[in-house]
């Protein structure tokens, strides 16, 4: 408990300096000015810093989506980085890794959390059949993708998604069939705050419309009612910052007590302000899994799994 609380401080203390950088136009409330120093020597110090934390929480939401390679806001603050086989993945790596490890399983269950427009539920989906075949896939589908959201899911019931040129190159570039998975829909979909331009509406063809199923939740009420068999996998990729301190650490808490050996979380690593160290994760008895060559380096993931 000690140790999961230092790394709890330690993680919070850094999202809240990035919070504060990106969000410019922000005043902090109650800065704490920490300067990078941890050096509590009791459960005690961690306790009180915790709840200083959750008292000066500073956090931003995310309803809007953008492929800028930089962090924006709209006028309301809200941010968002959302695109099909966003980078911070090895996507064919990560279903590799599903097939291996549950290959004594006949159902996985794979959740997709603060899932936006489709997007990433819809590019785990392409590379399970691509990497896998129909066949072998099966068994992780459907994906079940939720959002507290309803505004950027609205276009989900009719399978509808907007992509711009760089989605498509995504998945071209891949050796991809884009006809395969998605049509002209001659429609428009519009989304409140929207900036992503560029962009043109498809409709998802059956092959995905049939494997993933949307539904508007809140993530924490969601974890109340899991039942894990050591066969699930919850993305809530590079979203957790988005939660308040206290939600944050109600989230962990969950994760730790519903979580059985062998079930896996991602969490994602895209931003550097707000990925969850690993020595956090070690503390609740999750080790990282899937990393990711970077030049000459090895880079986490934020994918981590339960340990017997």
């Amino acid at each position: 408990m000690k140790q999961k609380q230092f790394y709890l401080c330690a993680y919070f203390i850094r999202l809240r300096q990035y919070k504060e950088a990106i969000m410019i136009n922000t005043k902090p409330m109650g800065y704490i000015p920490y300067k990078h120093n941890l050096s509590y020597k009791s459960a005690y110090n961690s306790s009180t810093l915790l709840n200083k934390l959750i008292a000066d929480t500073v956090s931003f939401g995310s309803n809007d989506r953008h492929v800028q390679p930089s962090y924006k806001k709209n006028k309301n603050g809200h941010l968002n980085l959302s695109s099909m086989f966003r980078g911070d993945l090895d996507w064919f790596e990560f279903a590799k890794t599903l097939d291996k490890h549950f290959k004594n399983k006949d159902k996985v269950n794979i959740i997709c959390q603060a899932c936006s427009d489709g997007s990433e539920p819809y590019t785990l989906a392409i590379t399970l059949l691509e990497e896998l075949g129909e066949k072998k896939a099966k068994k992780f589908f459907p994906i079940i993708a939720k959002d507290f959201d309803s505004e950027i899911l609205k276009g989900a019931p009719e399978g509808m998604i907007n992509l711009t040129e760089r989605d498509i190159r995504e998945l071209e570039n891949r050796g991809i069939d884009f006809n395969k998975y998605f049509e002209e829909s001659g429609k428009t979909l519009v989304f409140k705050n929207d900036k992503l331009r560029g962009q043109k509406t498809y409709r998802v063809k059956d092959i995905l419309k049939e494997n993933v199923v949307f539904a508007q939740a809140d993530i924490l009420k969601d974890l109340e009612t899991l039942e894990d068999d050591s066969n699930t996998v919850l993305l809530f990729r590079n979203a957790l910052g988005y939660l308040s301190v206290e939600k944050t650490i109600q989230f962990l808490d969950m994760v730790d007590e519903k979580f059985k050996p062998d079930s896996i979380l991602v969490l994602g690593g895209a931003r550097r302000g707000d990925y969850v160290d690993k020595r956090l994760m070690e503390s609740m008895n999750f080790r990282p899994i899937c990393k990711k060559r970077m030049g000459e380096n090895q880079i986490e993931l934020g994918t981590f799994l339960k340990n017997k």
